[in-house]
């Protein structure tokens, strides 16, 4: 993984994943540093696949009710097939209680909530006011078209220069 995603001044920042680019961090000018513009040093996201975790026509979310819920542990991943009543995912609830959340369909897992780890706090990453939120999208049994490699946020060395970007949101990493 040698690509370069950000032309920095004096050290370019490279690749550390292949996916697609889902976020840059936009108003950066010629000659700014990253915190010039943002809280921390984070300056590009790339994710296995562009999808949101929205199921399509064809599909089945998996949602869980997120208050106080921490992740425990992903039993499966994007491109797993799945038999109705197979285990996801399992949660902790607030008064210590495992609870396993499983496929409401046979299928293949096609998209998860990117960056949930366990130890997570779901309700905080679900970006939703509701109590319920969609972890996983289970669709039909098709060989998926999904890279399997875990998400990754690209920090930009300390001190260097924004000079331009090399890619677009949108845009395979190799």
């Amino acid at each position: 993984l040698e690509q370069i995603l950000v032309d920095m001044d004096p050290e370019p920042v490279k690749a550390n994943a292949r996916g697609y680019v889902t976020q840059r961090q936009e108003g950066l000018k010629r000659g700014q540093k990253i915190e010039d513009v943002a809280l921390g040093d984070m300056c590009i996201m790339i994710a296995p696949t562009l999808r949101p975790v929205q199921p399509s026509f064809d599909e089945e979310p998996v949602n869980v009710f997120a208050k106080g819920r921490e992740l425990v542990e992903w039993k499966l991943e994007v491109g797993d097939e799945v038999e109705t009543g197979d285990t996801i995912v399992t949660l902790k609830t607030p008064d210590g209680a495992i609870v396993e959340v499983t496929a409401p369909r046979d299928g293949v897992i096609t998209a998860v909530l990117a960056g949930v780890k366990p130890g997570n706090n779901i309700e905080k990453l679900c970006s939703t006011v509701a109590t319920n939120c969609t972890l996983a999208v289970v669709g039909r049994k098709l060989p998926p078209l999904l890279l399997r490699e875990e998400g990754t946020n690209i920090n930009a060395p300390r001190n260097v220069q924004f000079v331009e970007w090399k890619v677009r949101s949108g845009e395979p990493v190799k």
